[in-house]
């Protein structure tokens, strides 16, 4: 009996370590994770060896606004809530060129420059041009321009050079393209950037950069909150130096920053040689928490965006791999998913918005995403994630990977029932056939056994 039961343990580790087995082994490839479901992903862009990106991107209730370059050509398309396209213009033709993007009203205003020289433009919901403005004398990389629209104003910020060095600009429009006012902040040397913007109930936010000409100092990083006139309300630093705020969000209950950071800020500890690094103010500057961390596969973070609504707060990553991370507005990590999953090709997210349909980040990459193909060596891409997690299996979304985790485990069960039935026959033979041998007539019991 002894034996049996050895026999029967045995047999019943076999399905036990091999289901253990595939979790591991699912786990670490990224094939099993609890993460927000992907629900539409394109990839695009111009043939041959161009360079393709997303720079901008912007929510249009029921239409989305995607801007950025294919190639040479500077481009702006939009498509529906069926994520069916619906039109795209391109124009200009630059060896130097980036695009931003904001929505209003539901039409799409895109700020950019070309060689150096900077433009407004908008589009209507149809893709027709409704109007353009362009200023001279202005030289912006990706990522350090930005718009934003509030109500009937337009806000604008970039890097102007007066008199050989650059200085902070910063312009307001009316929705007809009427110039409201001007003005030139920073402190007129080398290093001034602006990285991020984002409009206010009575003005609008700003996040940049004004170097301070100091061997040791306090970061220059400043974040600031100006009224609608561009006068400024109030202005905050960083506590250390070697700080790059790069991105700036709002949501009902605060301001949001987001950047890097080489020391580590008030409160929190240094992970790596650069770290993200999540920042919330209350409307008068306040600061409310901060949150410091490297990348999720532990690598340095080389670049940031942020948008939040109500449903949290959206922080886009790229190290190693390309992220996105979900805070709550306590600042409590929600949840974290690479682009393209644990086995996803190296991409870049360069702007994230968030919508009544869910979460939209883009940027560009250098591989293929899931179920699209490759156009170039640098191609475009938009992808979809759903704002909560839910558990992910094989590539599977919810309701379906609940159903195939369900019949795994179902498996599992039966192997373990057929093995104890085939257990129960090992140890113990035929009792049927003795009880048979019992009960035959024509049996019979040797006479010496017979008193």
């Amino acid at each position: 009996m002894r034996g049996g039961l050895s026999y029967l343990v045995g047999i019943s580790l076999i399905p036990i370590a091999a289901l253990v087995l595939i979790w591991v082994i699912v786990l670490e490839t990224g094939l099993v994770a609890w993460q927000p479901p992907v629900l539409w992903v394109e990839q695009f862009g111009t043939s041959g060896k161009a360079n393709n990106a997303v720079t901008g991107i912007a929510d249009g209730n029921s239409s989305l606004y995607v801007a950025g370059y294919l190639g040479a050509s500077l481009f702006v398309r939009s498509y529906d809530g069926d994520h069916k396209l619906l039109w795209q213009r391109q124009f200009g033709n630059a060896s130097v060129a980036s695009v931003s993007l904001a929505e209003g009203g539901g039409a799409a205003y895109v700020y950019g420059s070309v060689n150096g020289s900077a433009f407004l433009r908008k589009y209507d919901s149809s893709g027709t041009e409704i109007w353009s403005s362009s200023f001279g004398g202005i030289f912006a990389e990706g990522g350090v321009t930005a718009v934003t629209v509030a109500r009937s104003t337009i806000f604008i910020a970039g890097i102007s050079y007066p008199g050989g060095n650059d200085g902070i600009f910063l312009r307001s429009y009316d929705l007809n393209g009427s110039l409201l006012w001007a003005k030139l902040s920073g402190s007129n040397i080398t290093g001034n950037r602006a990285s991020g913007i984002v409009s206010g109930s009575s003005g609008f936010y700003l996040v940049g950069n004004e170097p301070v000409p100091s061997s040791w100092r306090p970061s220059g990083a400043f974040v600031r909150m100006y009224d609608s006139f561009g006068n400024l309300t109030w202005s905050r630093g960083f506590e250390v130096p070697t700080v790059s705020p790069q991105r700036i969000s709002r949501d009902s209950t605060g301001i949001y920053v987001t950047g890097t950071t080489q020391l580590p800020l008030a409160g929190n500890v240094l992970s790596g040689e650069i770290d993200l690094f999540v920042r919330k103010y209350d409307f008068n500057g306040n600061v409310l928490w901060t949150r410091e961390s490297n990348a999720p596969d532990n690598s340095n973070v080389l670049a940031s965006g942020i948008t939040s609504d109500d449903s949290g707060t959206y922080v886009s990553l790229h190290a190693n791999h390309a992220f996105v991370q979900k805070y709550d507005t306590n600042g409590d990590l929600v949840w974290w998913a690479q682009i393209g999953g644990q086995t996803g090709p190296l991409a870049t997210i360069e702007s994230t918005v968030t919508s009544s349909n869910g979460l939209y980040v883009a940027g560009f990459t250098f591989g293929i995403l899931a179920g699209q193909k490759m156009y170039s060596i640098q191609d475009a891409f938009v992808e979809e994630f759903a704002t909560s997690s839910s558990l992910i299996f094989f590539g599977i979304n919810p309701p379906f990977s609940f159903v195939a985790v369900a019949l795994l485990g179902g498996g599992v069960v039966l192997s373990f029932l057929l093995l104890r039935r085939l257990w129960k026959k090992k140890v113990h033979p035929s009792s049927t056939n003795m009880m048979r041998f019992g009960s035959d007539k024509n049996s019979r019991v040797p006479k010496t056994m017979v008193r």
